[in-house]
């Protein structure tokens, strides 16, 4: 199947592709906005969750992928052609705005943005800046597990030009170690048992939210199981043939998962099974967890020490990007953002 310009995921090994056009959530008119490599689509506002009023739509999280070398460029055109986008950090110019950019896990978001549709229409988004150096090494290396952690949900992602061949293959990396994460880090040790195929997802989805300072405060304390809830069937024709590349038993899943009760999945549990799925993890993952167990079987008893491992790095980046956010959100936009945030957690 050949791919086309716009795609939620991607058929490289193991992860699908949607092609079709009118599965696409969003068309928006982005000639306003200086050269990007990719848009990066995802959250409620895209994908619907359950537990949210469905007569609103909730704000739409964007990314514009751009080259590194480009970060101050890039801004310096925005603030010219865009600048009640920007807080008053924007009065700094555009490399005060890239350094910032630069911090933790190196995004630069402008929150409740009013952006244009191809039909007319328009969107109240947040859209953030990343390069695609930052982008890659964090899908590679789950250095912050911010980006990759939310390229592990369903995604949209559109390429102006042809796709990027290395980083559709790191997206598929990414979600390859996601399942081997899910799977660690279930607890799961009765190789004659099976876990049931909703569990496992909200392992796979909790990964990037585990440790998040955020959830439970401005969070839906809910939404690790409103999002499997919703986008069950997303999620698993994503992770269904990685789960056969993997070895998981999926053969007691019924064709019509989630509809059907009873779906659930075989794992090895066995030293060999472990240790096949932690050598799918990023190797920088791998030294870490490795580092505080028996580094001659870490995936023997090393399912707790991944979960220390991986909230640490979510608890990190949260911190990081919730402290960048009160500068490029600003004093306004931030209270505003916030109490969206609330009120989201409170009527959930």
């Amino acid at each position: 199947m050949a791919l086309t310009r716009k795609h939620t995921l991607q058929v490289m090994a193991g992860v699908r592709t949607k092609v079709s056009s009118s599965l696409w959530p969003l068309d928006l008119d982005l000639k306003r906005f200086p050269a990007i490599d990719c848009v990066i689509g995802y959250g409620s506002g895209v994908f619907r969750q359950a537990g949210y009023n469905s007569s609103k739509r909730p704000m739409v999280d964007l990314v514009f992928v751009v080259p590194d070398a480009r970060v101050d460029d890039w801004h310096r055109q925005n603030l010219s052609s865009n600048p009640d986008h920007y807080s008053g950090l924007r009065l700094l110019g555009a490399p005060a705005v890239a350094c910032v950019q630069r911090w933790g896990p190196g995004l630069y978001y402008n929150p409740h943005v009013s952006l244009t549709c191809k039909d007319g229409g328009t969107v109240e988004a947040k859209y953030g800046v990343v390069s695609r150096e930052a982008l890659m090494r964090d899908l590679k290396d789950w250095s912050w597990l911010y980006m990759a952690g939310r390229m592990h949900k369903p995604f949209t992602l559109e390429f102006p030009e042809e796709p990027q061949a290395e980083m559709l293959s790191a997206v598929a990396s990414n979600r390859r170690a996601a399942l081997s994460a899910a799977v660690l880090t279930s607890g799961w040790s009765d190789p004659s048992a099976r876990l049931s195929l909703s569990e496992l997802l909200c392992f796979l989805v909790r990964l990037s939210f585990d440790g998040d300072i955020r959830l439970g405060i401005a969070e839906n304390p809910n939404k690790v199981s409103n999002i499997v809830a919703a986008q069950a069937t997303d999620l698993w024709d994503v992770y269904l043939p990685i789960a056969l590349d993997l070895g998981i038993d999926v053969s007691a899943v019924r064709e019509n998962y989630p509809a059907s009760e009873g779906s659930a999945v075989g794992l090895d549990v066995s030293p060999e099974g472990r240790r096949r799925l932690f050598l799918e993890l990023p190797d920088a993952i791998q030294r870490r967890a490795a580092f505080l167990v028996d580094s001659r079987a870490p995936w023997e008893d090393g399912g707790e020490v991944l979960r220390k491992v991986l909230r640490g790095i979510v608890r990190e980046s949260s911190l990081s990007q919730t402290a960048k956010g009160l500068l490029t959100a600003g004093p306004a936009r931030g209270a505003r953002y916030a109490l969206q945030k609330l009120r989201k957690r409170f009527a959930s």
